[in-house]
């Protein structure tokens, strides 16, 4: 783990670096308890150190983002979190959260990246929902039984079909840049499980929906 300087850190959304080792995460950063993620219990772990974990591997201002390899990020953030370790590294527990493998985590992962980028998860959730909506029309014409009616039509279906390899590419560069480029399907399954949730219980504004008139 390399030394790093004081104002390397500074521009945090929430400065970690300044909080103690050890501590209640809600006593150190009241305003977490608007989240309901991180008002949940952490089985055998500890909330504070977590949430330290998240923001250094996370935050889109933390100078672990100059590391390109992703794992070599979430180690070093894993050190500077203060995360256990023996002879032989770091304890299973800790290596389950750094593969995305603890969904309780991954809840905090996903919220944190959002309140990051709340104009970015509206529009990855526009854009997935337009896209999903261009799926079914493709799937509701290729069930026409008349052939003459397949051919008519035929050239709206290879509309349908490049607009929405275009929706994908940038599902998938908004999910890319909303995690930080942190790609485990996993935390991927979980952000589109949260992402399926807003969509059934929040309005998207019509401004939002008009996102399919960009392709």
């Amino acid at each position: 783990m390399r030394t790093y300087n004081k104002n390397e850190f500074d521009k945090l959304l929430y400065p970690v670096n300044k909080a103690p080792k050890e501590g209640k995460l809600l006593a150190i950063f009241p305003n977490l308890e608007n989240y309901s993620e991180f008002t949940v219990k952490l089985p055998f772990l500890s909330p504070l150190t977590i949430f330290k974990y998240i923001v250094y591997t996370y935050d889109q201002k933390s100078p672990l983002m100059v590391i390109e390899s992703l794992r070599d990020r979430k180690m070093e953030a894993a050190l500077l979190a203060g995360f256990s370790r023996d002879e032989k590294g770091f304890k299973s527990i800790y290596i389950e959260v750094m593969a995305c493998r603890n969904k309780i985590v991954n809840k905090m992962i996903v919220r944190y990246c959002r309140m990051q980028y709340p104009m970015k998860f509206s529009h990855l959730m526009a854009t997935t929902e337009a896209y999903f909506s261009i799926m079914e029309e493709l799937i509701r014409k290729d069930t026409v039984a008349d052939p003459a009616e397949r051919i008519k039509m035929e050239k709206d279906r290879v509309d349908l079909s490049t607009k929405s390899s275009k929706m994908f590419e940038q599902i998938d560069d908004l999910t890319r840049e909303l995690l930080a480029k942190d790609e485990s399907w996993q935390l991927g399954k979980d952000l589109f499980q949260e992402i399926e949730e807003e969509n059934k219980n929040s309005y998207i504004t019509p401004e939002l929906r008009t996102i399919e008139e960009e392709f």
